[in-house]
């Protein structure tokens, strides 16, 4: 099953995940775009990529390694059940339910709906050159007068 929507994640089998578990933190760790979707008979199971906030359930590398498939049943169960993963007393990893695919074409409408809301503003005036462009940068100042001298 190809990954279309979000091609940060990497599709990996639950035996696969359980067997390569420390090498998929350290990776994580090492590369922040990196994540993996966990697919179990090519369906999203769930997502095990760098965290994005403080919630969920702390548990350490080894406890998740060692009830690796119990979590993977309680997220099964409870897709907003999240657990944050620690390796050596900080946040590595979090392991969520899958995310809702998002429809690129929907967002593209949305995008092009606020881009009409939104105009850009153009600069009014000549073309900027090498000649006016601290005008441009500073606005037109009164030429500077010398110091009278007593």
């Amino acid at each position: 099953m190809e990954n279309m929507f979000q091609p940060w994640l990497e599709d990996i089998s639950v035996s696969e995940a359980r067997r390569r578990f420390s090498e998929l933190l350290r990776r994580i760790e090492a590369d922040p775009t990196r994540g993996y979707r966990i697919l179990r008979r090519d369906e999203p199971v769930a997502e095990l990529r760098r965290p994005r906030d403080g919630r969920g359930r702390l548990r350490s590398a080894t406890d998740a390694r060692r009830q690796f498939s119990s979590l993977l049943l309680r997220i099964d169960r409870n897709p907003d059940a999240g657990y944050r993963i620690r390796v050596y007393n900080r946040v590595a990893a979090e392991l969520c339910g899958p995310q809702p695919e998002i429809n690129s074409g929907a967002a593209l409408l949305r995008l092009a709906d606020w881009a009409k809301r939104h105009p850009v503003r153009r600069h009014k005036g000549p073309p900027v050159t090498s000649e006016n462009y601290k005008e441009f940068l500073y606005g037109h100042w009164p030429p500077r007068r010398s110091r009278r001298r007593s």
